[in-house]
């Protein structure tokens, strides 16, 4: 039912009249069938990032040419690390998201610590140890990067020179997004249409995703307060929830010190850092991830006063699918499994949309042999049922895979600056922003996050070969050239 409700607030002709307008809906209405996630998507965004979208969908080759330009750049860089360990990898990929930050710190001359510390009051305290460390132990590989980046930046712009100015600007825009790119590219089909429809009527277009949007935010709202009222009703469900998020943060490489401790300020508001489009993401993910998020964006809460928990959205899809693809989280926490279920359950409309519902309507499909009709009625024995399949799923694992690497392929881990540390806490204001915001990023408020969330959980992202997703290493052979310094992410 409200997938026929989106239909009729984003297909509805305004003048049934005029049978060219007429023609260009059903045409719509018939991508629709297709696509309806990726319109969802682009609605979720704010009226500024929709107009950016639509403006540069009228130019969709323009989509076309840097995707094809961002393969050869990646590439590129890629082979330029090629010489250096994982761990030196991931440090260079993380500071690429702050490309002014390397051109200050590159051009000129070799900077000394204290220049450099000077440079970094400008931006967040989670890069300025990585800065300092690649700042001082490996500058001609910034030089190159900021050589790089310039000439890039210089290809983009002779792109967009044959362009009227909204459309350069659409596409300046969405450049320092490079998700919302990748969703332009991957749904190419959906864009084309889009771009034409919004040439002959853009207040048309304009006015139903305004709609679609208001829609698809008060659902998101709704099933948002659902999930922290089930949390509220079902404490043991809670525990093993915290539990796991726990386990989560240390699967992704933070120490208990990062993430227990309370924080003094509201984060669900803390601005993100893209990855360069140009560089791309690092290489041995086996899905998109272009933006970052600290543990807390994955968790859907975080400790403030006294340790409390604050929940202020739902897991990620990436914390999803971390729980689910791992057998042993079924049997370790068995009434939060069952928990996910019953939202399922008790939330059918939303299958193909929020994190919880989708995943757990893909982890039937995939044991549809074991999880049956009977699971849906035994809703006094599932949790025992879950505890059994997790054992069983456990030792087949490890009797098919006995010499595999069977660790997943983590998040880079974001450390909360010292600055929202503190002896002395305080309820956490929902206005309060935090400090060291650099003027290169984008803010990721609660809305530009909610659109992400929604669109990471519809993505058909490349998925493990088992329940567990290997970690690949780059490629090449590589060693630890020049000094690593201490791990930071």
């Amino acid at each position: 039912m409200f997938r026929t409700f989106l239909l009729s607030v984003l297909l509805i002709p305004i003048n049934c009249a005029l049978l060219a307008q007429q023609d260009e809906q059903a045409l719509l209405r018939q991508i629709e069938q297709d696509d309806q996630t990726a319109v969802d998507a682009i609605a979720m965004y704010s009226p500024e990032i929709r107009k950016d979208i639509f403006e540069a969908a009228r130019a969709p080759e323009v989509i076309v040419r840097l995707h094809s330009m961002q393969e050869k750049t990646k590439e590129v860089f890629t082979n330029l690390l090629t010489s250096y360990s994982k761990e030196e990898q991931e440090k260079i990929w993380n500071l690429t998201r702050y490309p002014a930050l390397i051109s200050e710190i590159a051009y000129g001359q070799k900077k000394t610590e204290g220049e450099i510390n000077t440079i970094l009051l400008q931006y967040p305290e989670e890069i300025h140890q990585i800065a300092l460390e690649e700042g001082t132990q490996h500058y001609e590989l910034l030089l190159q990067i900021a050589q790089k980046n310039t000439k890039y930046q210089a290809d983009f712009e002779k792109v967009l020179r044959d362009y009227p100015p909204e459309t350069a600007n659409a596409y300046r825009d969405l450049i320092k997004m490079p998700e919302v790119l990748n969703t332009l590219y991957d749904n190419l089909q959906l864009t084309l249409i889009i771009g034409d429809l919004y040439k002959k009527d853009p207040k048309f277009v304009l006015s139903k995703t305004d709609s679609l949007n208001q829609v698809l935010t008060q659902q998101n709202a709704k099933e948002t307060a659902d999930w922290q009222q089930s949390l509220k009703d079902n404490p043991q469900a809670q525990k093993e929830y915290m539990q796991a998020a726990e386990q989560y943060a240390q699967d992704n490489g933070y120490e208990p010190a990062d993430y227990s401790a309370p924080i003094n300020t509201d984060v669900s508001d803390y601005p993100t850092y893209s990855y360069n489009w140009w560089f791309g993401y690092p290489s041995w993910y086996p899905y998109a991830y272009w933006d970052p998020y600290p543990y807390w964006y994955d968790w859907g809460f975080y400790y403030g006063a006294g340790g409390r928990p604050f929940f202020f959205g739902m897991p990620s899809s990436y914390f999803m699918n971390w729980y689910f693809y791992n057998p042993e989280h079924w049997n370790r926490y068995p009434e939060l499994a069952n928990h996910y279920y019953n939202y399922y359950m008790n939330h059918p409309g939303s299958r193909y949309s929020n994190s919880i519902s989708r995943s757990v309507n893909n982890w039937r499909n995939s044991n549809r042999k074991a999880v049956n009709e009977d699971w849906d009625k035994d809703t006094k024995g599932r949790i025992q049922r879950f505890k059994e399949f997790g054992r069983t799923e456990m030792n087949t694992t490890r009797n098919a895979n006995k010499n595999t690497d069977h660790s997943f392929v983590r998040q880079p881990a974001t450390r909360v600056p010292a600055s929202f540390r503190s002896s002395n806490i305080a309820t956490p204001s929902i206005n309060s922003q935090p400090a060291g915001k650099s003027s290169e990023t984008h803010s990721n408020n609660n809305q530009y996050r909610n659109a992400q969330q929604y669109h990471q959980s519809t993505w058909q992202q490349v998925r493990p070969q088992t329940h567990y997703s290997p970690a690949a290493a780059p490629s090449r052979p590589m060693g630890n050239v020049g000094g690593s310094g201490g791990r930071r992410r």
